[in-house]
């Protein structure tokens, strides 16, 4: 019997083209692949492999030339764009390189942000926010502007901001590509305990291998192509 659990997310035969005059760019060249539940995932590989660009199409973020995207059963490049803007918030959360927290609000208020959108009332939000920062050790800094904190404080508040709403899945764009290697370590560290505890799909876009060894599964492009893939059986880098 097969115990395996349905992907959450399934790629079938995904091709991305853009067109350049008579020359169209090939960023995705029929890339085909499973990412289970509860997984980390690495999509790893140089600048120009194609790793942001199956990200963007992983979140439904821009369209597909062919091929299919499905995630938790629901083919992604079938919905309108109203129906993808549902599917995102209410199944997905978003990690930043550049963190995108709002400078005229308190890391409070930021990460307590994306409740606004999903109608919760302001008490309920900010104690779901206060809660969060508490857990990623900001607990004594939620009144500070992200101009009074560090690159890692803000990265940790962004992603407290990403795990507000409960997601299925959370994509992380270059999550440590602006910060130290403590600050890095620290973030990776912080991102892998909150998917075991939480049991949460994380998707990550690096080019770093010290980010790509907290993976589970590593997929590895190269010219829009998986070149290969690899999955590690620890549970966290040595010394961690």
């Amino acid at each position: 019997m097969n115990n395996k659990p349905q992907p959450i997310i399934e790629v079938r035969h995904l091709r991305r083209e853009y067109p350049l005059e008579d020359d169209p760019v090939t960023a995705l060249d029929d890339v085909c692949l499973d990412i289970a539940p509860g997984e980390i995932c690495c999509i790893f590989g140089p600048s120009g492999s194609g790793k942001s660009t199956l990200l963007n199409q992983l979140a439904g973020l821009e369209p597909a030339t062919s091929g299919a995207v499905r995630i938790r059963g629901t083919i992604i490049n079938l919905l309108s764009q109203t129906q993808l803007t549902d599917f995102r918030r209410q199944h997905m959360g978003f990690i930043f390189q550049s963190y995108n927290l709002l400078p005229h609000l308190s890391l409070l208020e930021n990460t307590a942000l994306p409740l606004l959108f999903e109608g919760v009332d302001r008490k309920t939000r900010l104690a779901r926010a206060r809660t969060l920062l508490k857990l990623v050790g900001l607990e004594n800094r939620m009144s500070h502007k992200p101009g009074q904190m560090s690159g890692g404080q803000q990265q940790r508040a962004g992603i407290a901001r990403a795990f507000i709403t409960d997601p299925d899945i959370v994509f992380a764009d270059e999550p440590t590509g602006n910060l130290d290697s403590k600050s890095s370590r620290m973030v990776m560290e912080l991102m892998h305990r909150l998917s075991r505890q939480h049991h949460k799909t994380i998707v990550i876009v690096s080019h770093d291998p010290e980010a790509a060894a907290w993976a589970d599964h590593i997929i590895t492009l190269k010219d829009g192509k998986i070149l290969e893939e690899t999955w590690n059986t620890h549970t966290a880098p040595s010394g961690a």
